[in-house]
C-alpha cells in the first residue's frame, strides 16, 4: 500500500532477527524476503546475488526452498528474462518441492503462462493459462494471476479474443480489472518508498551527465546529440545507461531522482572578484 513507516518497521523486524543467533537459518530468510519485497517493487539490484546470480545447491530445508526459487523467477520477470524464468520453472524436479503444494504448482503455471506469451507463444501460453486457471477454480485462488499485475493484463486481453480455451469470460474480466489495479498500486508503493528510501548519490560519466542535463532541458535526443557533439546512436544509448543506473522508468523519473540526487547542480567555477 505505499506506507513507507510501515515497510521500515517491517525491515527493522528483520533486521533485529540477524542478531539472533540461534536462529541458524536467519541471513537466508532475510535475503528470501527482502528480495520478494524488491522483486515486486522492481528494484532487483538490491536483490541478494546469490538468489539470481548464484543459486545455492538444494541444501535448504524444502519450504524455504520452494521460497528461494520463487524469489529468484520473480526477480527475473521483474528483468523481463522471461527465457530464465521457464528454464527455472522446467528444471523444477524436486518432489518436496515447489510442485508439492498447490499453490506452488499454481504460481509456477500461471509465471509459465506469463513467459509462454512474452517469448511469442501464444497457444501454449493459453494452454497453460487454462491449466492454471483449473488448478485455481476449486478454491477461488485467484492472487497469483492478479499479483502479476500488467504482466497478467496483457495475457488475459489476449485470452479475450480467443475463443479457443474454455476459461470462462466473466473469470477473465474479473482477473483482468484487479490484475489493472494491482499494477497501479504496485506503481504508487514502488515510487513512495524509492521517493522516501535515501539512496546514495549515483556517480555520472562526464558524458551521462551532459545527456542528462540536455533531458532535463526538454531537449529531443537528436538536439542533444547536435548540442553535445555526441551521435545520436550513442546519445540513445546512454539514456537507456542513465536510466538503469538511477533505476527510472522514463525522462521524468529520471529528472526527479537525478534532482533528489543533486545530480543536476553546476559547478561554478571560483572568480577573483
Amino acid at each position: 500500500r505505499g506506507k513507507y513507516a510501515k515497510i521500515r518497521e517491517l525491515f527493522g523486524f528483520l533486521e533485529a532477527q540477524l542478531g539472533e543467533t540461534e536462529y541458524i537459518n536467519r541471513s537466508l530468510f532475510y535475503d528470501i524476503v527482502s528480495g520478494w519485497f524488491y522483486a515486486h517493487i522492481g528494484q532487483t539490484g538490491k536483490i541478494a546475488s546469490w538468489l539470481l546470480d548464484n543459486p545455492r545447491k538444494p541444501e535448504l530445508n524444502f519450504f524455504m526452498r520452494g521460497s528461494e526459487i520463487l524469489v529468484r523467477i520473480k526477480g527475473y520477470l521483474a528483468e523481463k528474462k522471461y527465457a530464465a524464468v521457464l528454464s527455472t520453472i522446467k528444471n523444477q524436479q524436486d518432489p518436496y518441492g515447489l510442485g508439492a503444494f498447490l499453490l506452488g504448482r499454481l504460481e509456477m503455471k500461471v509465471l509459465e503462462a506469463v513467459c509462454l506469451y512474452h517469448e511469442q507463444q501464444p497457444e501454449a501460453a493459453l494452454e497453460a493459462l487454462e491449466a492454471a486457471y483449473e488448478l485455481a477454480c476449486p478454491d477461488a485462488l485467484n492472487m497469483p494471476f492478479i499479483e502479476l499485475g500488467s504482466a497478467m493484463r496483457v495475457l488475459v486481453l489476449a485470452a479475450l479474443k480467443d475463443d479457443n480455451h474454455r476459461i470462462p469470460r466473466p473469470w477473465l474480466e474479473m482477473i483482468l480489472k484487479n490484475a489493472s489495479a494491482y499494477a497501479k498500486k504496485i506503481f504508487v508503493a514502488s515510487q513512495s518508498y524509492r521517493d522516501q528510501e535515501p539512496s546514495p548519490a549515483t556517480v555520472l560519466s562526464s558524458r551521462e551527465r551532459k545527456v542528462l542535463i540536455g533531458l532535463s532541458q526538454g531537449l529531443t535526443r537528436e538536439e542533444i546529440a547536435e548540442n553535445t557533439a555526441i551521435s545520436l546512436n550513442t546519445v540513445k544509448m546512454t539514456i537507456t545507461a542513465l536510466y538503469e543506473k538511477l533505476e527510472a522508468v522514463n525522462r521524468a523519473d529520471a529528472i526527479r531522482i537525478a534532482t533528489a540526487q543533486g545530480l543536476l547542480k553546476i559547478d561554478i567555477p571560483k572568480t577573483g572578484f
